[in-house]
């Protein structure tokens, strides 16, 4: 009687694991924690940011200064400007004779046919100054300055360009600057467990090589899962091109596609910034799992393992394996880049920063161009016959000479009684 109790007991035990088996397949919202921070950063990476546009007024101030200069300075440097051809149509000997011009070209162009809508004042103002030397040669030199400052904004206004910030939000997303024409995140011949990790540490772990590959490797279907499409990742998660699970060769870009749209009912887009990556890595790091004593046997995996993890991501969190990435350890230690995306991630928002800073620095140049501006016409409106290489004379007090003493003294006699004289001549004498 004894005996079958204790083997009743055994065969209930057995009956128990066998049904935790089976309840422990992958099942809805089972990863949904770990989805969601991934999700913050798959949302920035996805967010395109405002364009900056250089909204300085650098080309018309130097426009401005080189139609003075065109003006007032050499004639046969103003002659030289053709406005009728551009660079391309100039003979092999007028190219040689204006070495240099070529970058700059359109803009004397420019600047020439500008003066014709000047005003009245302007052109007088022009006319006053040809005449003067001194001024003129000043203002070529200004002009030469402003020349220098407009090439220098127009090569940073063309770091304003979001093409390298997109290039790096795409190698995040995809691995790749642009978006591929297909997705295969498990490569023929290979096997879920191997591309999504096992230990981490397998050459061919692709685990952190692209948002993509992540998601698909947390959410994607496993055939055995009870979770179906995406929906470990989350419930809702049910297109119909997530009904098949991702296998060796198969093109899985639709179905990644799908799995990323998922993402927008967690977390909101935020404006890319290095702060708000940062802060998003900060919860995802803290959403990865480790080796806790001889219980799992990898770190760094991003999502649910079954048992010890011994399997690896198989797709399924059974047997010991589980629905999940798992991150080679070299990646956070000391001298590692960390994930490949999310370095990435933040390389964009680092470009995006600079870009502000290029803009504040056009404005420099604006201020400075501004100032040359207002210089250039403080000498237009001098007078044109000053020499403006001398200073003004310096006007001496003439002390009195004896003559004008005693004509003074005779005045002030015949001018006044006997009883003042010599108090009126004093304060005469006190006065020079």
């Amino acid at each position: 009687m004894h005996r079958d109790t204790l083997l009743l007991v055994a065969a209930l035990a057995l009956s128990l694991l066998a049904v935790k088996h089976v309840q422990s397949n992958s099942a809805d919202n089972d990863n949904i924690e770990p989805f969601s921070a991934l999700c913050a950063l798959a949302n920035l990476a996805q967010t395109q940011p405002a364009p900056i546009t250089d909204d300085t007024q650098n080309k018309q101030l130097t426009l401005d200064i080189l139609a003075a200069n065109l003006s007032v300075g050499d004639q046969n440097f103003t002659n030289a400007v053709l406005e009728d051809k551009d660079w391309n149509s100039l003979t092999k000997q007028e190219k040689a004779d204006r070495p240099g011009w070529q970058d700059n070209w359109p803009l004397y162009q420019e600047a020439k046919s500008s003066r014709k809508t000047r005003n009245k004042e302007s052109h007088a103002l022009w006319t006053a100054v040809t005449n003067n030397e001194a001024a003129a040669k000043r203002i070529k030199i200004l002009a030469q300055e402003a020349l220098g400052l407009f090439m220098l904004a127009q090569s940073k206004a063309q770091e304003l360009s979001m093409t390298d910030v997109t290039e790096q939000q795409n190698l995040a997303l995809y691995g790749s600057v642009t978006k591929p024409p297909e997705f295969k995140p498990i490569p023929a011949t290979k096997a879920r467990d191997v591309t999504c990790g096992k230990s981490g540490s397998e050459d061919d772990n692709k685990a952190g090589t692209s948002i993509y590959q992540d998601i698909t490797c947390l959410c994607a279907k496993h055939d055995t899962s009870t979770a179906t499409h995406g929906k470990a990742c989350s419930s809702r998660c049910s297109n119909g091109a997530l009904t098949n699970a991702p296998t060796a060769g198969r093109d899985y870009l639709e179905a990644a596609d799908e799995l990323l749209k998922c993402c927008e009912a967690f977390t909101q887009h935020q404006q890319l910034t290095a702060a708000a990556i940062t802060t998003a890595v900060t919860t995802f790091i803290g959403k990865l799992r480790h080796a806790q004593g001889s219980t799992t046997k990898a770190n760094y995996v991003l999502g649910e393992l079954d048992g010890n993890g011994s399997a690896g991501c198989t797709g399924n969190k059974a047997t010991n394996g589980g629905k999940c990435a798992a991150y080679k350890p070299e990646l956070f230690t000391k001298g590692g880049n960390g994930i490949p995306w999310v370095s990435h991630l933040m390389k964009a928002a680092t470009k995006l920063q600079n870009k502000y800073k290029t803009l504040s620095a056009l404005h420099t140049i604006e201020a400075q161009l501004r100032l040359i501006n207002a210089t250039v016409h403080s000498y237009l409106y001098q007078n044109p016959i000053q020499d403006l290489t001398t200073t003004a004379p310096v006007v001496k007090k003439q002390l009195p000479t004896e003559a004008d003493c005693r004509n003074t003294k005779a005045t002030a006699l015949a001018s006044h009684p006997a009883n003042g004289t010599k108090k009126q001549l004093m304060q005469t004498k006190s006065a020079h």
